[in-house]
């Protein structure tokens, strides 16, 4: 109560407006900026970004034109080496992203990838990386089902629109005429099998090994690539005799 009616008394109006002494308008926001750095402190150890080269904090919004909110955050952040930059318009900022990104999309040429994207297959057993669960024998050698094989690596930096990673898969044998392919994102960097932790199921599509009886089952290899849009994954399979098949998946 004491506290309470010493603010009353620090309240003063003059000149026709109120005047607040500048450590109430703080402690107003106190509350506010400390969610924030809870929630920032949150995001950089969530799976999702831990180890991901972070070089600066872009702030916008009407919210960041407060120098209270910015201080607290490059205090916060200093620490971790993370510069938090704040644009001249903050509360324009986004509206005017969305506007010239909805005018020209392509005025954002690359992104880091946020998980590790790869295709399930049979792998030959490597005891170094794969999980006894997944091995099995087949013509005198040990091979690996369920396995991971990586196309782009959490972190990495990749040309968006561009097909990147071209990768051959091969029938297990020679009267396999048709696969599907399944394809898996992970939150870990170098993910061994597609039912390890952090992995998700992300799509499928079907493709047709070429129709080569009289030739080596390598001749028989489908193309698999990866291309990143703005909100879209897409994966092209192409065969040796030409055919392509392509499947977009919303992520």
């Amino acid at each position: 109560m004491k506290q309470d009616h010493m603010r009353e008394k620090d309240i003063k109006f003059a000149n026709s407006r109120l005047s607040f002494p500048i450590k109430i308008i703080q402690e107003m926001f106190d509350e506010g900026v400390q969610e924030i750095l809870n929630f920032t402190n949150k995001i950089l150890v969530s799976p999702q970004v831990k180890g991901l080269p972070i070089t600066a904090l872009i702030v916008v919004g009407g919210f960041a034109m407060m120098s209270y909110v910015i201080k607290a955050l490059r205090q916060e952040l200093g620490e971790k080496n993370i510069p938090v930059v704040r644009p001249q318009i903050t509360e324009l900022a986004v509206l005017l992203g969305a506007v010239l990104f909805g005018h020209k999309e392509d005025i954002i040429t690359s992104r880091i990838m946020p998980y590790t994207y790869g295709v399930s297959c049979t792998m030959e057993f490597n005891a170094e990386k794969h999980s006894t669960e997944h091995r099995f024998e087949d013509g005198g050698r040990f091979w690996a089902y369920n396995s991971f094989r990586k196309h782009v690596t959490r972190g990495q930096a990749v040309k968006l629109g561009e097909w990147i990673v071209d990768k051959d898969y091969f029938p297990e044998g020679e009267d396999q005429t048709s696969a599907t392919v399944y394809v898996f994102a992970s939150d870990k960097t170098d993910p061994n099998h597609i039912t390890d932790e952090g992995c998700q199921f992300v799509g499928q599509f079907h493709v047709e090994f070429p129709r080569t009886v009289a030739k080596p089952m390598a001749r028989k290899a489908v193309t698999v690539a990866m291309r990143f849009g703005g909100t879209e994954l897409e994966v092209k399979a192409t065969s040796s005799d030409g055919k392509t098949y392509k499947k977009k998946i919303t992520f």
